[in-house]
């Protein structure tokens, strides 16, 4: 018995899908796939979409995404809430005027509101308006600040003084 295998690779009126094999990128079929590897992938501006291979257009800032999977927002500096089911940015970036997360304003930098790290605040009193930290926070590093730190409290002498005296009389006392 003799077996014949075909593989079709390129042929015209042939779908060739994600994870198909392919030799140039116009073998792909799905306008969202690249042929990389020999193999029908996602371009860099699509991701795979969940339960199927399947790939979609990376989403804008602001579009509507699901939670799963990753990679779903076109800014590499964004992510999808999974409150609001929209593509935002992460933590340490903002949206600029041409709707790219930007890095946030480091303090006394020149600002406009929303735009300043964790702990600080676009203040319109001074001119230009710079990021300051919040109360109880500081700049740091001193000399060229990147953020704002929380004071951290530290025990006074007196105080471990006392606690080491107390701790030395109960032991005496058992």
């Amino acid at each position: 018995m003799v077996f014949i295998i075909f593989t079709v690779v390129g042929v015209e009126g042939v779908d060739i899908v994600y994870g198909g094999k392919c030799t140039a990128n116009g073998d792909c079929t799905d306008a969202n796939n690249v042929c990389t590897a020999t193999k029908c992938a996602c371009s860099p501006t699509s991701y795979k979409t969940d339960g199927s291979n399947k790939c979609a257009k990376k989403i804008d800032l602001g579009g509507t995404c699901t939670a799963t999977p990753t990679g779903q927002c076109a800014d590499a500096n964004a992510e999808c809430d999974g409150t609001d089911s929209i593509c935002v940015c992460t933590a340490n970036y903002f949206a600029n005027k041409k709707s790219v997360c930007a890095p946030r304003k480091k303090p006394e930098e020149t600002c406009a509101a929303h735009q300043c790290v964790t702990h600080a605040t676009c203040k319109t009193t001074t001119n230009p308006t710079k990021c300051k930290c919040n109360a109880g926070y500081t700049a740091t590093p001193t000399t060229k600040p990147t953020m704002c730190s929380g004071a951290i409290k530290v025990a006074t002498l007196s105080y471990m003084l006392a606690v080491t005296i107390f701790v030395s009389m109960m032991l005496l006392l058992q």
